[in-house]
């Protein structure tokens, strides 16, 4: 069983030198402790509500550090101007106990000490504070649209799109998509890529009047429908016009006055009188597998920092790798390949 210090930033990280009799464990009210020396069993607690650590060791002078109890012998100044330096500054580190299930980010909240003469070493008390990252939830309120200007917007799709008054089934249909939240382009696709629509056969030149009046309330002026025009003539998609529509401004604020959110371009929603078509765009291959090769110094911290930009992620690269690094994650070895997930 060891116990380490590891600066996040860093990387830089100690090996506490002597291991002290107890580690307490604050939770609440309650203290539990990992008994190292003369006991038997290592009591380990459930959850992650743990808030801080604390415990009284010794840094041994150097007339103890070739005693068989000693884990890595450290010059007692140096632990101890290192740990206050940390304490100042109000590092964040990782505090990582082997063969237990404490490995949390932490910082010094209080770190006092004295030197004795007899061994030349130095007894401290040490009190770590978990750290815990602050997540802010912010509430954006939704503006529904009323039932009157649901209608008018849907009616509008009826009109523009299908070319006809909206039946009351269809119509119910879709204004209570609306009033539950869903989107303008969401609600305008699901009439443009309709059986019904596609049943039409429209040439290009009705397709662009259609998406003029459905779409914008308003007919087309001379130079947008030529310019529309010209696309589709030169073989652009009649989704893709369709997408630059509903990205408009002009579009935006034509959902906006109805107390519509305009929403994304692609997603089609179910309908009664308008039964949509399977329109998927190809997915993308899957980006290639990231490798790291392990070199000296190297921690599956450091290289969670690196990659993610979190080192307590580690984990992920552990379970990736189990079969090259082995049963212990605090072992990798220089020249091992390591896949990052």
């Amino acid at each position: 069983m060891d116990i380490y210090l590891s600066d996040i930033a860093t990387g830089d990280r100690i090996r506490i030198p002597m291991l002290p009799e107890k580690i307490n464990i604050r939770r609440g009210n309650i203290f539990e402790s990992y008994v190292f020396i003369g006991r038997g069993a290592v009591e380990i607690p459930l959850g992650e509500e743990i808030t801080s650590f604390f415990w009284d060791g010794i840094f041994p002078g150097e007339a103890r550090g070739r005693e068989p109890y000693i884990r890595q012998w450290i010059e007692p100044l140096k632990l101890e101007t290192l740990l206050e330096t940390w304490r100042v500054k109000n590092t964040t580190l990782r505090l990582l106990v082997t063969e237990t299930n404490i490995n949390h980010d932490v910082y010094i909240a209080k770190f006092d000490g004295i030197w004795e003469k007899s061994y030349g070493d130095f007894r401290y008390d040490i009190v770590l504070q978990q750290a815990k990252e602050l997540v802010v939830k912010v509430i954006v309120p939704v503006t529904l649209p009323t039932l009157a200007m649901a209608r008018a917007f849907v009616t509008q799709l009826y009109r523009g799109a299908l070319g006809r008054e909206p039946d009351p089934s269809g119509l119910d249909n879709w204004v209570n998509q609306l009033l539950n939240g869903a989107t303008g382009s969401a609600v305008a696709y699901g009439f443009f890529f309709s059986r019904e629509k596609a049943g039409q056969n429209l040439s290009n030149t009705q397709c662009v009047e259609a998406l003029y009046r459905g779409m914008l309330g308003r007919e087309p002026e001379p130079s947008g429908r030529a310019h529309w025009l010209n696309l589709l003539n030169s073989g652009t998609s009649r989704e893709s016009v369709f997408n630059s529509f509903a990205a408009s401004p002009e579009f935006d604020g034509y959902c906006k006055r109805h107390g519509i959110p305009t929403g994304n371009t692609r997603r089609a929603l179910p309908a009664t009188p308008a039964q949509t078509l399977e329109v998927s765009a190809p997915r993308p291959a899957p980006p290639p597998a990231r490798t790291h090769t392990v070199v000296r110094g190297n921690t599956l911290w450091g290289i969670a920092q690196k990659y993610y930009g979190k080192g307590s992620r580690w984990p992920e690269i552990y379970d990736a790798n189990k079969s090259v690094i082995g049963s212990n994650p605090n072992i990798i070895i220089p020249g091992q390949v390591l896949t990052i997930p």
